[in-house]
């Protein structure tokens, strides 16, 4: 594509460009192989190397807006009309330009070109750039022919006239909408194998016991279930559990969400019933087991309490009521964790993430 004016852009033609005082007015040949910049920094040229130019005159543009018929309706005996609808008619643009050549031969090779750019049946586009309102174009095409008078071999000067036509009426721009997603770290937990000749949840989960009691977690195939110590099924000490932070997971924030479908009721007996505990920002090891840091929240008899771990802190959140899937079959649980995205202001780097519950 060959652009006018040629040649590099100089300091006076960069001031104007860049500081917006004009808009930028383009026409862009119906085939792609010319353009021609006639308002704005980018249509003043270099008056030594290349003079060849294209400038609207002065009060030379008008027929922007298109204009319209109104369509009424009037009734035989009423006064005034009642508006129905209005249609817009198509763009009739006029564009008085002053083409300007080192010699008349180069004056008329740019006048050809110009004219030669715009076609009756084939459309090219006029475009205008300024900073208030972005790019804006119409698709045009000849309306009329040039009315001017031509100045053959006289004067390195031409006027020429450009009456065109934009067949929609309307100008267009890019669209001001536009749509974008978070980016999720998450993983999902559904326990959809079978672990209970293991006595565990599988190479992915970690698992920390405290106290004396018996029993294990395992899965069954679709959730995760707590087994009593089959020695010991009737009277057995407290038993705890923490399965986590999950295997090769881990987040770039502790800006975590991380929640659980229960399956069933919590188990109730003395002195002190079940729990099922969602922990958040667990720490590792060096060979992936828990450090022993994270959030953990507990539900207990109906009480939701948050607690900081370590230093140990707890602080009662809320009363609920049991929280129960019908879906599940009575006595396990499971777990589903999701992880909320990256936040702008990152506090320190993450932990990881995982589940915990008692039985």
């Amino acid at each position: 594509m060959t652009h006018y004016p040629q040649g590099t852009l100089t300091p006076h033609a960069a001031y104007y460009h860049l500081k917006g005082r004009h808009p930028l007015v383009t026409l862009w040949s119906y085939d792609g192989a010319n353009s021609f910049s006639v308002l704005g920094g980018k249509a003043i040229p270099d008056k030594f190397t290349a003079p060849e130019c294209v400038m609207v005159k002065k009060n030379g543009l008008k027929g922007l807006i298109a204009p319209w018929d109104t369509i009424d309706q009037k009734g035989a005996s009423q006064d005034g009309v009642t508006f129905v609808d209005a249609l817009q008619g198509p763009t009739e643009v006029e564009i008085k330009l002053l083409v300007r050549g080192r010699d008349p031969q180069h004056c008329r090779k740019l006048c050809r070109l110009i004219i030669a750019s715009i076609d009756k049946k084939r459309t090219s586009e006029l475009s205008f750039i300024d900073l208030d309102t972005g790019r804006w174009w119409s698709d045009v095409r000849w309306f009329k022919a040039p009315p001017d008078v031509s100045n053959i071999g006289e004067s390195c000067t031409q006027e020429l006239t450009l009456v065109l036509r934009a067949d929609n009426g309307f100008w267009r721009t890019y669209p001001e909408t536009d749509s974008f997603a978070f980016s999720y770290e998450d993983t999902t937990e559904t326990f959809n194998y079978d672990t209970e000749a293991d006595g565990d949840l599988g190479e992915n989960w970690p698992l920390c016991y405290t106290e004396e009691g018996g029993g294990f977690i395992y899965a069954d195939g679709s959730q995760a279930r707590w087994k009593d110590d089959p020695d010991d099924w009737l009277i057995t000490d407290t038993r705890e559990v923490v399965a986590g932070p999950y295997k090769d997971f881990q987040t770039a924030t502790n800006n975590q969400v991380v929640s659980m479908v229960i399956g069933s009721f919590q188990e109730w007996s003395l002195p002190e019933g079940a729990a099922n505990d969602l922990w958040a920002r667990m720490g590792r090891n060096p060979d992936g087991s828990w450090d022993g840091n994270g959030i953990r929240m507990r539900i207990e008899n109906n009480i939701l309490t948050s607690s900081a771990v370590p230093p140990f802190r707890r602080s009662r959140i809320a009363c609920t009521a049991t929280h129960r899937h019908p879906e599940h079959s009575i006595g396990g649980t499971r777990a589903y964790l999701f992880v909320l995205p990256k936040r702008l202001r990152r506090r320190h780097s993450a932990r990881g993430d995982g589940s915990n519950h008692r039985w």
